[in-house]
Order: C-alpha cells, then structure tokens, then sequence
C-alpha cells in the first residue's frame, strides 16, 4: 500500500478496542485474538505484495504475504510470544511484538479481541544506519495495572526518535535521486521479552472426542495422524540447537511437506476404501430386487400412462359435447331468427295487397259512376324457373301505381304453395282471385 507521504511508523488506529470482548464459545475453539495489520509503503507494480513472518516463541510459526493493499490478518493463541518481521525488497524490515500471555485468571477465560495495526517499511539506501530496525519497534502486551491489552509506551519513546531520523535520511536520499539497495535479513532474529506479569502456562486445550458409527475408516486416519504427530516430536528433538536458520527453514518445510503428503494419502485411501464398500453393497443386491424395482417401474409407467389417455379422452369428450350443444344452439337461433322474419314479410305484404285492393275498389267506383265508363288494363309478365327441387311460376299485373304479383311453387315430391304479393294463401283464394283474372290471356293455372 502507497505510504503517501505519513509519518507514523506505529499504529494509526492503535486497536478496536482492549478485550473488546469475552465471548463464550465451544470447548473445541480457541481463545484467540485477531490481528489486522496494514503495511505501508511504495507502489511497485512488479511486486505489490509484502513479506510477513511469524515467530512463535522465537520458532518460525507462519508465513504469508499482504494483499496488493498491503493487508494481512492472523489468528494468535493466547499464551505465547509472537515476532513479527514485515519485509520487501529494497526496504528495512520492521519488526514488531505481540505477547498474548495473561495471568493465571485471565487464562481460565475464553477471551476473543481484535487489533488493527499499522506500520511503515523503510526505503534503504548506501550510508543509512538502519541498526534500530533490527529490534522490534512496538510492543504489544497484556498490562495487569490497567486490567487491558496495550503498547509499552517506554519502548516506543525509547526508539521514536531514532526510527524519525531514519525515516528523514531514507526520504532526503529518495528526493536526490539516490538508488535503494537490498538487505538481507538476519538469520537469528533478536527475541524481546516484554514487561510481563507473573504468568502461568496457558491450560492444555483438548479436544473433545468424536463418537463415530462405523469406526473401519476414522481409526486408520487417527492411528495414521497419531503416527506423524509423534514423528514430528521426534523430529522436533533430534534438531540441532545451533543449527543454522537456512537450515531450520529447510528441515521444517521438508517436515510439512511429508506430512502433506502423508494426509493426502490417508485421504486417498479412506476414499478408496469408501469406494469399495459402496461397490460391494451393489453387488449384494440380489437379481430378484432388480427385477422387481424394474418391474415396478415399468408397472408405475404404464398406470401413467393409462391416466393420461383417460384425461385426454375426457377432454375430448367435453369438447365433442360442447361443440354439439353449440351447434343446436345455433342451429334454434338461426330459424327462430328466420321464422320471425317471414312472419314479418307476411304482414308487410298483406298490408300492402289490403292497401292496393281498396285503391283498385275506389277507382272502379270513380270511373264508372259517371256516364263515361273506361277501364285500365294492366300490363301482364309471366315468368317460369327451376328452383332447387320445386318449379316456380310468377304472374305480374302491373298497373300504373301499382303491381300485383301471384307466384304458385310446385315441389317434387308433390306440395304446392301459393302466394299473392308474396303473402302465403290457401288454394281456395288463390283460384278465386285468378278466376277473377280469366278475361285476360294469362298462362298460370290454378291445378
């Protein structure tokens, strides 16, 4: 993370809080408490990260690197010391002490707390003395007056001022231009005890066993694991006590390794071993089961399929039905509507052959009350046609304000109809108005 240009090598937001809390948890957690670190210093696009190493009481514990943001966080266990050596090439490693150690009361406690701590790297260039970065710079710790975790104040005064001009000489050579160099870092790194209080040795936490079912696969991994925690005490007793750091480095990351690769086949197995167990109840599943299930399928399959050609044929059914009930419906609708019309016709023609014959009465009156008698004849068309299965002829008498239709419809089958002004009439009415008609030379006929 980009330093831009501040000051502090200590914290900027010292912690969350001191104990912010003591929670309760199950027996199988730890008391723990939780650091949130921030380093900063310049961008480097090549190499955005920084080195954190993690010392437990003075044994390499863990090792990680920041985020491009130069943050990091780690669990620590009560009870211990912890060195921390931040790094980056071209820069100073800082260093900086967290002691998790409490008295024998606070130890009985399940505590949880967070830090967040923030810290510069230091550019190195030719010249600088940078001998005040080889011991911690801060001291996090327990503080029985104050009943809380905080910063030895002392320390930090002591080496301030010595780390400001530090900080001046790196930033004055930057400004000139100056290129920074590399510096290893030291292979034994310098333990500082902090002011501590009289402190008992944290209780051993235990695990609480797990009661399993089938116990073929969960005994092989503990006898297996119990193995390699043995061999790494073993181990652990045979190093040397001045060996060299390259060395402890070297015989610890061989160890972690072989015991990787022991889990790994231990997981490898158990998993095999699963495998074949699973393999050989499938054989254990007797031909006659098979059958059965299978012929319990095919029987479910064809029940289904019988039910839904039932509701397809049901459904089809309504449609049939509803389409025939709509068909009636129509069909009624249709010759009422056509029954309603020809009575209408019917009366409008009768209207009218009424009104035509009163004309006809009262102008024969007119013309032959007076000592001039004269007569219109009217004009005469016939006609004969073949309609579907009835032969249809139609006689006109067409006055000069009005015209009188006959029409005589003869069926096939042998019905006949007979109508004046297209007005339905009997066979008796129809003769009588035609007889009336015999002075004039007319082709229709009433049989």
């Amino acid at each position: 993370m980009s330093k831009s240009n501040h000051r502090s090598f200590l914290i900027r937001s010292i912690f969350s809080g001191i104990l912010l809390c003591i929670l309760c948890f199950s027996n199988n957690l730890y008391a723990q408490i939780r650091i949130n670190g921030v380093v900063y210093y310049d961008e480097d696009p090549e190499n955005p990260t920084a080195k954190v190493k993690i010392f437990k009481d003075n044994q390499l514990y863990e090792e990680l690197n920041t985020n491009k943001k130069g943050r990091f966080k780690v669990l620590l266990q009560l009870g211990h010391d912890f060195l921390f050596e931040v790094s980056k090439d071209y820069h100073f490693t800082t260093r900086f002490v967290v002691s998790t150690k409490l008295p024998e009361e606070k130890m009985q406690e399940d505590v949880y707390a967070t830090f967040d701590i923030e810290t510069d790297l230091i550019k190195n260039y030719v010249g600088l003395d940078g001998s005040i970065m080889d011991k911690p710079i801060m001291i996090l710790r327990y503080i029985p007056g104050e009943n809380k975790f905080d910063f030895d104040r002392a320390h930090l005064r002591a080496v301030q001022s010595r780390v400001d001009r530090l900080m001046d000489e790196s930033e004055r050579l930057e400004s000139k231009g100056a290129s920074p160099i590399v510096k290893p870092i030291p292979r034994n790194a310098r333990k500082v005890e902090g002011k501590t209080p009289e402190i008992k040795p944290p209780p051993e936490i235990k695990e609480p066993e797990q009661v399993l079912s089938s116990a073929s696969h969960e005994e092989v991994l503990e006898e297996n694991t119990s193995d390699l925690v043995e061999e790494d005490v073993s181990s652990e007793k045979k190093a040397d006590a001045n060996e060299s750091y390259e060395m402890r480095m070297r015989r610890e990351r061989l160890e972690r390794e072989k015991q990787k690769r022991a889990n790994l086949a231990l997981k490898r197995g158990y998993e095999s071993s699963l495998i074949r167990q699973v393999a050989e109840e499938n054989r254990k599943m007797s031909s006659a089961e098979v059958q059965q299930k299978t012929k319990e399928k095919q029987d479910s399959s064809m029940i289904e399929k019988a039910r839904v050609e039932n509701e397809v044929k049901r459904y089809k059914s309504q449609q049939r039905e509803e389409q025939t009930a709509r068909a009636v419906e129509t069909s009624e609708n249709k010759q009422t509507k056509t029954q309603m019309e020809t009575g209408l016709i019917r009366e409008v023609a009768s209207s009218n052959r009424d009104s035509k014959a009163s004309k006809v009465e009262s102008y024969q009156k007119e013309t032959t009350a007076g000592a001039v008698s004269y007569k219109i004849d009217p004009k005469i068309r016939e006609r004969t046609q073949t309609i579907n299965f009835s032969t249809v002829e139609d006689l006109w008498l067409e006055y000069p304000s009005y015209t009188i239709q006959f029409s005589k419809e003869t069926y096939d089958f042998g019905m006949v109809n007979y109508y004046i002004d297209k007005q339905a009439v009997d066979k008796a009415k129809f003769c009588q108005e035609l007889a009336a008609l015999k002075a004039y030379k007319i082709k229709l006929k009433c049989d």
